[in-house]
């Protein structure tokens, strides 16, 4: 899949309106009529509907055909939604007194050993404590 056809289907999936569309067709072909009442829609709705169809055909998620008596819509690409746990930052920005003493620890080492210089250390030590003051008055 090349780069274009992933950012097409990631823009198509941004919607929870699609994405629930497509979680629907997964089931199997539903009549439009069908998708539009198990979305919660009127008849007045149709042209929304319609919209988000447009954008999923696009991507080339889903497929329409027409026969006599109804319209089909139908799943063409089975989309696997995969959710990974982000790595903890390598700390967090205190929102405590006690907080802020390990933070400041953590800060000096950083600054003895290079990693971070000392003006912007600094710099950030007093906007926090600030940021606290203001945060215990209120």
């Amino acid at each position: 899949m090349s780069e274009e056809e992933l950012l097409s289907i990631c823009k198509a999936l941004s919607h929870p309106l699609r994405l629930k569309i497509v979680k629907l067709l997964e089931g199997g072909t539903l009549r439009k009529r069908d998708l539009t009442r198990l979305l919660g829609f009127s008849r007045s709705d149709t042209p929304k509907l319609e919209h988000h169809l447009e954008k999923l055909m696009k991507a080339g998620l889903v497929g329409v055909y027409k026969t006599e008596k109804a319209t089909y819509v139908y799943l063409l690409k089975k989309v696997e939604v995969r959710a990974e746990k982000l790595p903890q930052p390598a700390f967090s920005i205190p929102t405590t007194e006690g907080q802020l003493d390990k933070w400041l620890v953590i800060v000096k080492k950083q600054v003895e050993m290079g990693k971070l210089p000392r003006e912007i250390a600094l710099e950030n030590i007093r906007f926090l404590k600030r940021v606290l003051t203001r945060k215990a008055l209120l």
